[in-house]
């Protein structure tokens, strides 16, 4: 049976896949001569991690400001053409309702706490197995400022995500992953091209809409809502069908036994990384949690990557390459994560009670610009003005 593709679909995919070379032989070069070419995917996933790694490190206000308009500028000047490159306006969006999320729950939910009081709400009376949680009652500008420190953390943590969905692409990235990930590399597609799909569909359900003369702005969010989650949902799975199609992932001679084996291990490194990486941002937590853990798992991973390989039949044709500017963005995200580590608790995490002012380090500075570096090494990728 033969299934007809769709021609909507085949134009998106692509536009991740399109030559350097433009029609009539002529290639496009930035201005300082350097031809446009796809970064590997790897390399930008490590700077958005980086990064992300380091705005969850810290709760100073300043700071997280930095580095989210440092994101926000690099994938700007390097987003890929097409609708996806649009996905970090939408993250930058949903970080702010996050922060006014955060404070609306702290001002409903406070708890009684010291200091200036703000304003004050109605306490009504709650019955006993709820007498636990406050309702109401005074608001401090303690309790404020705090929710509104973790509010910013989580919010530049989001649009780093979406600026890595912006400049790069999740095709690219599952075709990069090695065959001993298959069944990772299924769910990361999916994962992956969620946002950039739900940004190409949010466009193409208000165009319709207008045209047909419904209601826009508030009035026409529950005609907008269903049919994006639905549609982009539809097309990230049928991505990751067409890749079970196709093969990818499959491995020749592979005995249950050995299939058991690769699961096992694939789930002590999943459970390595977290608690290392759940010891390196928690400092109540035991010292076996935080770098231990994390080299232990990376050890791993590296062994069950190398019994995949070696089982691995399938080809990739127009491999991405990896040079120094994807050296370059890869270390800038290590480095900025780690200049955020070691930097004093007191510029990470700025006093609320007593209340004292954010300040910046020279090591925290050197984390912003770390940030920025993709914005000048990365090439431009094709399809960009040059």
């Amino acid at each position: 049976m033969m299934v007809r593709p769709d021609l909507r679909e085949v134009a998106a995919a692509s536009q991740d896949l399109e030559a350097v070379e433009p029609p009539g032989g002529a290639v496009l070069v930035d201005r300082r001569g350097r031809p446009h070419r796809w970064l590997h995917p790897v390399a930008w996933w490590a700077w958005g991690i980086g990064v992300s790694v380091a705005a969850a490190r810290t709760t100073n206000p300043l700071l997280l400001l930095l580095l989210g308009v440092a994101v926000v500028h690099v994938a700007v000047v390097r987003r890929r053409p097409g609708p996806a490159g649009r996905s970090v306006r939408m993250f930058v969006q949903l970080g702010l309702f996050v922060i006014a999320v955060r404070m609306v729950l702290t001002v409903v939910f406070s708890a009684p706490g010291a200091g200036r009081t703000v304003f004050s709400l109605p306490q009504p009376p709650l019955p006993p197995w709820l007498s636990g949680l406050g309702l109401g009652g005074a608001v401090t500008a303690d309790q404020l400022l705090g929710a509104f420190y973790g509010g910013c953390r989580l919010a530049v943590v989001l649009v780093c995500f979406g600026a890595v969905n912006t400049v790069s692409s999740g095709y690219r990235l599952v075709r990069s992953l090695p065959a001993a990930l298959h069944e990772a590399g299924v769910a990361v597609g999916v994962a992956v091209t969620l946002a950039p799909e739900l940004v190409s569909e949010v466009a193409r359900v208000r165009a319709a809409r207008r045209l047909r003369g419904r209601a826009g702005g508030l009035r026409g969010v529950r005609g907008t809502v269903l049919p994006v989650l639905g549609a982009a949902l539809e097309r990230s799975v049928d991505m990751a069908a067409s890749m079970d199609v196709r093969g990818y992932g499959r491995r020749a001679g592979t005995t249950r036994s050995q299939r058991f084996v690769d699961g096992l291990l694939l789930g002590a490194v999943a459970v390595l990384l977290m608690s290392g990486l759940y010891g390196r941002l928690s400092p109540g937590a035991p010292g076996l949690m935080g770098l231990p853990a994390l080299a232990g798992g990376g050890v791993l991973l590296g062994v069950v990557l190398w019994r995949g390989s070696r089982r691995s039949t399938r080809t990739v044709y127009g491999r991405d390459p990896w040079a120094l500017p994807e050296w370059a963005v890869a270390g800038s995200g290590v480095l900025c994560a780690a200049l955020v580590s070691v930097s004093s608790d007191l510029v990470l995490h700025p006093l609320v009670a007593p209340f004292a002012w954010p300040t910046l380090t020279v090591g925290t500075a050197l984390a912003v610009c770390c940030a920025l570096v993709p914005g000048v090494v990365a090439p431009l990728p094709p399809g960009s003005p040059a």
